[in-house]
């Protein structure tokens, strides 16, 4: 180019080239309003009319949650009753999937008895749960009868497990001990890696005596992790791990980490945490304000995602979310309480 020769101007934008422009950026700013505004609505908070206008379709008329367990953050299960006018005892059973974190539900499967104890294999499709009538705290002695999902929950079928440790609870009490005989839940975080809850029959109206046990090859053999147990004649008491005492033995639930939950269901009922594969326990959350809300169970997806359900005899109940941990709970669902009897 010679020093004479000048770069051609741009051309002076026209009132219509003004105006289109203005229009391109205001459509770009509000798409980008729009996404922000869905993400904000994806996120943390969930506004309590939005899970109050919920309540009414959520899963099923009358439905009782009874166990939830969530694969991660958006997708998960929850199990429970709904009444039935033509089973045995006007209650039957309902699994429902979620994918938007529990704001909606789809029915995957119906039953004659109420459903609980829902149990994934991690690191597979394989899902479990198991339907009885019986409704002692623990399940003890139930007549428990088994269904068995290959695809994460959206078709389900009733058959009998090969491996008995993988249902819960549990279907053979081997890897439990004297001092807690009795399986109550299981928690596989893969088909070779899993942890059992066994407990006594009830001691009180207050308390149950419990133990943790892991297994490294698929329930060949097993490690007592923790346990609170009586010892020398029952005259006192042994608590190696800070297991939680008050409470009947609910649950547990695993991540491939050894971080777990463990919660205990009953009017003294609590949630508590482990960082190391269940040989300590730190409580996490218990109803501390007077009320009578209980923990009915509970599914942890990561190291500060997880899932509670929780009841109250007077306003139903609710599934809780936390982000951190279990630091701070909202609410991602509700059912109202059933009528009175």
């Amino acid at each position: 180019m010679s020093k004479n020769q000048e770069t051609p101007e741009e051309p002076e934008e026209t009132p219509r080239g003004r105006w289109l422009t203005a229009l391109v950026v205001a459509i770009i700013l509000a798409s980008v309003y729009a996404i922000a505004l869905f993400l904000t609505g994806q996120g943390d908070t969930v506004p309590p009319t939005t899970v109050q206008a919920a309540v009414r379709t959520a899963v099923a008329d009358g439905f009782q949650p009874m166990s939830v367990a969530f694969f991660d953050e958006m997708h998960g299960l929850i199990s429970g009753a709904a009444p039935c006018a033509a089973c045995s005892e006007q209650l039957g059973g309902i699994i429902a999937s979620t994918s938007d974190g529990g704001r909606t539900w789809s029915i995957r499967f119906r039953g004659e008895r109420p459903i609980l104890g829902l149990s994934h294999i991690g690191r597979t499709s394989e899902v479990w749960a198991t339907a009885t009538v019986c409704d002692n705290e623990s399940y003890i002695d139930c007549q428990l009868f088994r269904l068995h999902s290959s695809d994460l929950g959206q078709t389900w079928q009733q058959d009998r497990p090969k491996n008995l440790f993988m249902v819960s609870p549990p279907a053979t009490d081997a890897a439990c001990n004297e001092d807690h005989p009795f399986p109550i839940s299981s928690s596989f975080v893969t088909p070779s890696r899993g942890w059992i809850l066994c407990a006594m029959d009830p001691v009180s109206n207050t308390y149950q005596f419990k133990g943790l046990f892991e297994s490294s090859d698929a329930g060949e053999s097993w490690v007592q992790r923790a346990h609170f147990h009586p010892s020398l004649g029952g005259a006192i008491t042994s608590d190696f791990g800070g297991m939680p005492i008050d409470g009947f033995a609910g649950g547990v639930s695993f991540l491939k980490s050894g971080k777990g939950w463990l919660w205990t269901v009953g009017p003294h009922s609590s949630l508590s945490t482990t960082p190391d594969s269940g040989i300590r326990w730190v409580p996490l959350w218990r109803p501390s304000d007077g009320s009578d809300r209980q923990v009915v169970g509970a599914s942890r997806t990561s190291e500060y995602i997880g899932y509670v359900l929780v009841s109250s005899p007077s306003t139903g109940y609710w599934l809780l979310v936390t982000h951190d941990g279990g630091m701070s709970w909202e609410p991602a669902q509700s059912w109202p309480a059933p009528p009175a009897s």
